[in-house]
């Protein structure tokens, strides 16, 4: 996680990147449910989609224009809130095994 974001950051607005390491519970929410068959339900989806929905305008609309590879600082800060949506999420396995 943290090498990919730091990477990110050399290339990005950290205004940017906090956005985007903002998504991570939507990322948590969306492999959990994938990995351990964590109940979506309707109230979770809305909020999925709204936040999608949040950080695609903030971030499309951002004025960090002037930073030469905002997108790809943007890419790599997203791969780092995948890696760390998926360690949250696989932390969770042994609990439902051991039932904690």
């Amino acid at each position: 996680y943290q090498i990919r974001y730091l990477y990110g950051e050399l290339y990005t607005a950290a205004s940017d990147a906090s956005l985007v390491v903002g998504t991570n519970p939507i990322w948590v929410l969306i492999i959990a449910a994938i990995l351990i068959g964590e109940p979506l339900n309707k109230r979770k989806i809305l909020g999925t989609i709204l936040g999608f929905l949040g950080i695609t305008i903030i971030v499309g609309f951002s004025p960090n224009t002037q930073v030469p590879d905002r997108l790809l600082g943007d890419f790599f800060i997203f791969i780092a809130t995948l890696a760390y949506a998926l360690y949250s999420v696989l932390l969770k396995i042994p609990q439902k095994i051991i039932k904690i």
